[in-house]
């Protein structure tokens, strides 16, 4: 987001599509409102504002039900919980790597975080040609190791109960945990699909049912007096509860199918990620297992407060990052990127970044020992550790961040094999500190720094070293930094005493910060009209692409109105769209489920003047007549009406997005396109009945008019109003 080198063309005549390389386009800089930057930003801001709420109300119910055990057991019944948990949390992830990565890739043609840092410009689409066929074979396969998990730790309990809290009496208590973590792998499958279908909503609310469910239960049991195996169960109730409500979430989705071919496909799709997902596992759930070989479990309880309070700065940066994951895919990413340049992009998306990492960071280290006192007075000793904790947290998704946009040779290989060593740097320093020194708990924080920060200064000097740098604002970065940390030293020694008095005062220090990113120009004064434009564009306070729908629609016939509308807002199948090509899936496709075949892929742009095209041109008009600058046509609208239109699940229509991008379709054209569709999907029905009437004064229009001479609307060929046009 920077200002333009050179004023935006308007599109020129129909030609064939050519796939420009990312290295090809000039670097364009922003300054106008509805440049593909502040595009992506709306989509980010409505993604991100989804996401954090979800992460926001998930760590708060957790923190939650952790404060509950707290409170209702204390610390040394909380630490054996807490080292329950982690078994919960090893069971779910051994699934999730043999699952979940692979499918979603297979399934979406992305993944989770890992996803973002090993896959590279030139990795080749690898999607499956059926996603819902994959879909069900990915989730009847995680069915089957969460079984096989739950059999083998109720054939092993007794001697799990030894190692792991030296009490076999608690063997129940780890199947229970067993179970728990088994569901919940189950359960992140399915949440992720809801996800990636764009049903934001729907993930929030799922997502914080979980430990919401989770919460009332261990209330429950507790409150009858149980002790921690009534809290591990309350955990089970809880998150089996969440997962059979988000299977039926998903049940169209998905086919109920299984193929030894696919399941091949799937496993071969998620080994890269293995070794990453299993690393960032384990510096981030390892801390209470090697403490519970040194201290004993009322530390492990306090440490585990502290960790838990200070892992609350991680929903701001955690939740753009997961926001990005299905945008990365989208056609307003691929504009971003090839109007302003990797270099550009990339180092403005890290600096961005960093300054959430900052506020929440700053955040949690104003306001931490407010939040300590949730647990009761036997857990205040714990509170210093919480500045420590909050900066380590913030560590995983930074060095995720930094790895994702650094740019140096062998990049993929050499990240695997760093996130490696930053998790055996995280055990070994841990384990020197803990025998060492007495440092005792604060071990853990500091271990986890120091582990992220090496490999993450390395990687970052490495592309700025390297022939393709970033542009990254360090100047502005460095005051931001020493701003948050003026600050955060200066409530350290100047503060109210007492708990609800340091509550303004936290509230007017972070309006502070907030201000002096503005006032000092950390952010850039041609950054603010694009942020402006984002924020309101967020609220749904008015369309991101500055389009007059009344002006748009009114330049329709009545029937090519209510023919375009019914595409948008009820969707129509691909074989009314296409009845000669479909998608190019299923037996037409060449794909056999049974070997988990791909097929040959179908050739784009020969679809010719169906139905989808028609309405596709249609949708052009009434963007071009909004104030939308766009080619009439393109011989690729029949594909594209598959990916606007269709009523196929999104997976099968992100595909299709895919392959028009791969085929050369103009990535700035096709976020265009999309924006106009979803904006028109909130147009009021008042407004489809609306036509253009004499001396420029609308009014309901009558069944029949609209038409030409002919009789006939005229949907993309006929005379329509000229309005001043602004540049998408």
């Amino acid at each position: 987001m920077t200002e333009p080198d050179d004023k935006p063309q308007r599109p020129g005549p129909s030609r064939k599509p050519r796939k420009p390389g990312r290295s090809e386009q000039p670097k364009r800089k922003h300054t106008h409102p509805g440049g593909a930057g502040a595009l992506l930003g709306a989509q980010l801001a409505r993604f991100s504002s989804m996401q954090g709420l979800s992460l926001l109300l998930t760590n708060i119910l957790h923190y939650g039900s952790i404060a509950v055990v707290a409170r209702m057991l204390g610390p040394g019944k909380l630490g054996a919980y807490a080292l329950l948990f982690f078994l919960t949390g090893l069971v779910t992830q051994i699934i999730h790597v043999l699952s979940k990565p692979g499918t979603m890739m297979r399934t979406f043609g992305v993944s989770d975080d890992d996803d973002d840092d090993v896959e590279g410009d030139d990795e080749q689409e690898q999607a499956s040609v059926l996603p819902t066929y994959t879909l069900g074979v990915g989730v009847l396969w995680t069915t089957f190791l969460a079984a096989t998990a739950v059999a083998l730790a109720f054939a092993f309990r007794t001697q799990i109960a030894q190692f792991l809290l030296h009490d076999p009496g608690q063997a129940d208590a780890v199947v229970f945990a067993t179970i728990t973590g088994s569901v919940w792998a189950l359960f992140k499958l399915a949440e992720m699909v809801l996800w990636f279908e764009g049903r934001g909503l729907t993930y929030a609310l799922i997502e914080a049912a979980r430990p919401t469910f989770n919460l009332i239960a261990i209330i429950a049991i507790l409150s009858a007096g149980a002790g921690v195996k009534g809290a591990i169960i309350g955990q089970t109730i809880g998150t089996t509860t969440a997962t059979v409500v988000c299977i039926a979430l998903i049940w169209k989705s998905f086919q109920v199918a299984f193929s030894f071919g696919e399941l091949k496909q799937i496993l071969s799709r998620g080994a890269i990620r293995a070794p990453i997902a299993s690393s960032m596992w384990i510096v981030q759930n390892a801390d209470s297992f090697v403490l519970s070989r040194f201290v004993d479990h009322k530390d492990i309880g306090l440490y585990n407060l502290a960790s838990r309070t200070g892992f609350m700065v991680a929903f701001l940066p955690q939740g753009f990052r997961i926001a990005l994951r299905p945008v990365r895919k989208t056609a307003s990413y691929e504009a971003f990127i090839r109007e302003y340049g990797v270099a550009v992009a990339n180092g403005q998306m890290l600096a961005y970044f960093w300054l959430l990492t900052l506020t929440a960071v700053l955040a949690m280290v104003l306001g931490g020992e407010i939040l300590i006192q949730i647990g009761g007075p036997r857990f205040e000793s714990a509170a210093p550790l919480i500045p420590l904790t909050a900066g380590a947290m913030s560590m995983p998704a930074l060095y995720r961040s930094v790895s994702q946009y650094a740019s140096y040779p062998n990049k993929r290989r050499n990240f695997v094999i760093a996130t490696v060593l930053v998790a055996v740097s995280y055990i070994g320093f841990m384990l020197l500190l803990l025998s060492g020194t007495n440092l005792g708990i604060y071990a853990a924080p500091i271990a986890m720094l120091a582990a992220f920060l090496i490999p993450m200064i390395v990687m970052f000097l490495r592309s700025q070293l390297g022939s393709r740098p970033l542009e990254f604002p360090y100047v502005a970065m460095s005051l931001a930094t020493l701003v948050a940390t003026a600050i955060a030293v200066g409530f350290h020694f100047l503060h109210p005493a007492g708990e609800l008095p340091k509550l303004p005062v936290i509230a007017a220090l972070m309006l502070v910060w907030f201000a002096s990113l503005f006032l000092l120009r950390i952010i850039p004064r041609y950054h603010w009209d694009p942020i402006r434009h984002i924020t309101t564009s967020a609220l749904r306070r008015r369309s991101a692409l500055k389009f007059d729908p009344e002006a748009g629609v009114g330049s329709l016939s009545g029937p090519d109105r209510s023919a375009l509308r019914t595409a948008i807002v009820d969707r129509l199948p691909p074989a009314v769209l296409a009845p000669a090509s479909g998608d190019g899936l299923g037996a037409d496709g060449g794909a056999d489920p049974g070997d988990g075949a791909e097929g040959d892929e179908p050739e784009l742009g020969r679809l010719g003047d169906t139905e989808g095209a028609r309405l596709v041109r249609l949708l052009r008009d009434v963007g071009r007549s909004g104030g939308i600058a766009i080619d009439e046509r393109s011989e690729l609208d029949g594909d594209i009406s598959l990916y606007l239109f269709s009523e196929e699940p999104v997976a099968v229509r992100l595909r299709k997005m895919r392959q028009l991008l791969a085929s050369g379709a103009d990535a700035h054209e096709l976020r265009v396109l999309e924006g106009l569709r979803d904006d028109l999907a909130k147009v009021s029905p008042q407004t489809w009945g609306m036509r253009q009437g004499r001396g420029g004064r609308r009014r309901a229009r009558n069944d029949g008019e609209g038409r030409g001479e002919d009789g006939q609307g005229r949907g993309g060929d006929g005379p329509r109003p000229r309005p001043r046009v602004k540049r998408a």
